[in-house]
C-alpha cells in the first residue's frame, strides 16, 4: 500500500487503494471475521494518506451505514470503526446519525461485479438529512 497511490480517480469517485493484494485480506478481515484491529490499522493508513492530500480540508466524515437487519448480523459496522480512527487521528467529528440506510441490498460479496457496481450507484440505499448538529 502505497501511499504514493492514493486518492486516484475511478468512475464512482477516489480510491485510496487497488482492492487487490494485502488490501483485501485487511478488509476481509474487519469485514467478515470482525478484525477490528485491522479496521484501525486501515484508519491509520487512510490518515497519513490524507495528511498528504486532503486533511486540511475535512470538516466531517460521514460514513455509510449499514442496514439495521445487517448491523445486527454482523454486530458493528466496518465503515464506522474505519472512520472513528480516522476521525480521532484528524479531530474531525464523526456524524453517525445524518444518513441511515433505508434499503437493504444483498451483500455485495455474493454479487457479480457488475451487479455490485449498479447496487452502489443505481438508487439511493440511505437517506441523508442535511444541515443540524452532526453530533
Amino acid at each position: 500500500m502505497s501511499v504514493n497511490t492514493v486518492f486516484r480517480p475511478t468512475r464512482f469517485g477516489y480510491a485510496a487503494f487497488r482492492y487487490e493484494g494485502p488490501v483485501t485480506v485487511l478488509v476481509g478481515g474487519v469485514k467478515f471475521r470482525a478484525r477490528l484491529n485491522l479496521a484501525r490499522l486501515l484508519g491509520q493508513c487512510l490518515t497519513n494518506a490524507l495528511h498528504e492530500c486532503a486533511a486540511e480540508v475535512l470538516e466531517l466524515i460521514l460514513p455509510v451505514p449499514l442496514h439495521p437487519k445487517r448491523l445486527r448480523e454482523r454486530g458493528y459496522n466496518q465503515v464506522l470503526e474505519i472512520a472513528r480512527t480516522i476521525g480521532r487521528e484528524l479531530s474531525i467529528p464523526v456524524d453517525v446519525h445524518s444518513c441511515a440506510r433505508v434499503l437493504a441490498t444483498p451483500p455485495q460479496a455474493r454479487l457479480a461485479q457488475k451487479n455490485a457496481d449498479v447496487t452502489c450507484v443505481g438508487h439511493a440505499p440511505t437517506g441523508c438529512r442535511t444541515g443540524g448538529d452532526p453530533r
